[in-house]
């Protein structure tokens, strides 16, 4: 798995306000996975830190 295509993924649903507070746990899983997938990436770094 990529880790930017999780990153992008991320982004995408966090940025979807319609879909709600369940997007924005499964935005977060998914940019822990991408931080995971990709530790010391500070571009994925900063949109986690952003989601939270």
């Amino acid at each position: 798995m990529n880790a930017a295509v999780v990153d992008a993924y991320g982004i995408a649903l966090a940025a979807d306000v319609e879909a709600g507070p369940t997007a924005h746990d499964g935005a977060r899983q998914l940019l822990e996975k991408a931080a995971r997938l990709a530790p010391g990436d500070g571009v994925i770094a900063s949109h986690l830190a952003e989601l939270r």
